[in-house]
């Protein structure tokens, strides 16, 4: 019986050979790294390497694309004529209609794959990806339950729906960091503008500026390929002009325009609330300011955060910091932090105790801050 007509699809007998096309970038040797541990022969073609995209198309049995979002589409048409009618071909872009038109010279099976992490994961487990199937089942299924058995969580969409998401997700958050950034520091007075922001708006900064810190073009290529960006870019302006008319009103027509945007929450409000209240570790006993970088000195179990409050530090902060260090300036005493005007963790009346709470704070999304482009995906 042909397998399109079985309810469950035929599956495997034995590990596939996959290939990876872009499988020296980020999310591509990621999913090299993955696909070996779970004991996947993985061939690879990137700039440089001996085979090519054609060929690694031609001989795999499950061929994934991993390239820049503007070069996906001429990939895919390059390398969709040569995949096996028993094969399959998996885009694992950020944007899903632009792999449309290709992939229809594939004789083989087609599914999209978005990958909604960054390359800095080190597994699997806990990650997310949205799936929307094309045509066929077979290696969809074998990928999604390798996925799964994981630790991966997949999202079954189409593609039209996964990149209506992705304006507001991706295109929307990230586009207006470009305009809010600049002008909210517009505002701040002085030589030394953060020592006006509360916790919140240092947090919301360093975010922006985690963003804006990246390659410019991957955010081109988001917002300027995804045709559902303008759509939702004039919804925001229309939002932004009701909050200026309220604003000439008075206070209870910015009141009203607060509760409505609450109310459009809806159920996970509350649960989004908490999530903010405990990422600023509001109600806690004690709470760090964001300028200090801790250092060990003469303390092994102290572990280096610098990078994850990078945005608003400097390494070279202090002369006994990581530079001192490298010049042997360390004098092993017992002072563990240094804010970036030299002051210790005496001088701000913190104790041991309360300096290991807040490396513990940091050090738990440091993985997450450190990604070269988290989510994006």
């Amino acid at each position: 019986m042909p397998r399109e007509t079985t309810n469950e699809p035929e599956y495997p007998d034995a590990a596939p050979v996959v290939g990876i096309i872009g499988g020296h970038g980020g999310i591509g040797s990621f999913f090299a790294r993955a696909l070996q541990a779970a004991g996947v022969t993985v061939l690879v073609s990137d700039r440089g390497t001996r085979l090519g995209n054609v060929e690694v198309a031609a001989r795999c049995d499950l061929t994934l694309v991993s390239v820049p979002l503007r070069a996906t589409p001429a990939v895919l048409a390059e390398v969709a004529p040569h995949v096996r009618p028993d094969a399959a071909l998996v885009s694992l872009g950020s944007l899903m209609e632009l792999a449309l038109p290709a992939s229809n010279a594939c004789r083989g099976d087609v599914f999209l794959l978005h990958p909604l992490f960054g390359p800095g994961r080190h597994g699997l487990p806990g990650t997310t990806l949205a799936l929307a199937p094309l045509r066929g089942a077979r290696w969809r299924v074998w990928l999604s339950r390798l996925l799964e058995g994981h630790g991966a969580r997949i999202v079954t969409t189409t593609p039209e729906e996964h990149d209506r998401a992705m304006a507001g997700a991706q295109a929307l958050l990230h586009g207006a960091y470009a305009a809010l950034a600049p002008e909210i520091m517009a505002t701040l007075p002085g030589n030394d503008p953060l020592a006006w922001a509360t916790p919140t708006l240092r947090l919301q900064l360093a975010l922006m500026s985690r963003i804006l810190h990246q390659d410019p073009a991957l955010y081109g290529d988001l917002l300027a390929l995804n045709r559902h960006t303008p759509v939702v870019i004039d919804r925001l302006i229309a939002r932004l002009t009701a909050l200026r008319a309220a604003a000439l009103d008075g206070p209870e027509a910015v009141a009203a325009i607060f509760t409505g945007a609450r109310d459009l929450l809806g159920p996970l409000g509350q649960d989004l609330a908490a999530e903010g209240d405990h990422a600023l570790d509001e109600g806690g006993a004690f709470r760090a300011p964001a300028t200090l970088l801790l250092e060990q000195r003469g303390d092994d179990t102290m572990a280096d955060t610098q990078k994850v409050v990078a945005p608003v530090l400097r390494e070279d902060a202090h002369p006994s910091g990581r530079e001192g260090r490298r010049h042997g300036n360390d004098d092993s005493s017992d002072v563990e932090a240094l804010s970036t005007s030299g002051l210790t963790i005496g001088d701000l009346g913190w104790t041991h105790e309360q300096a290991e709470h807040v490396r513990a704070r940091l050090a738990s999304f440091a993985e997450d801050w450190d990604a070269p482009e988290m989510d994006v995906y």
